[in-house]
């Protein structure tokens, strides 16, 4: 099952959106890291929410509010060493951040075809 551009719905009865990231979400991952009790420069989250092929992939997860989407959680993985930063408001989101994660993972390996 592809994870992004979907909803997943949480044990709760929320339903999370997973996406790639978009340059205006700035500051809703400034809010979002507020909430969470992190702070972060502007350079770096702008730099994580920057796709960059081979370097570093972001997904986002979003909740709707009734009026917005608001951030639920974030995954960024750095090509560099391979390990994941998850940060979440919940486990639910963490589980289906990593999921993403991983489906991308398996997808983003070479493919050999035999003739």
């Amino acid at each position: 099952m592809q994870m992004l551009d979907r909803h997943h719905p949480l044990p709760g009865g929320d339903r999370i959106r997973l996406r790639l990231p978009h340059v205006n979400d700035r500051a809703r991952v400034h809010e979002f890291l507020t909430r969470l009790g992190l702070t972060a420069h502007d350079l770096d989250v702008r730099r994580g929410l920057r796709w960059s092929a081979g370097q570093r992939w972001t997904v986002i997860a979003t909740r709707w509010d009734g009026s917005c989407e608001q951030i639920a959680g974030i995954a960024v993985v750095d090509a560099e060493d391979g390990s994941p930063t998850l940060l979440a408001e919940e486990p639910a989101v963490c589980d289906l951040l990593a999921r993403a994660l991983a489906e991308r993972a398996g997808s983003g390996a070479p493919r050999r075809f035999v003739a």
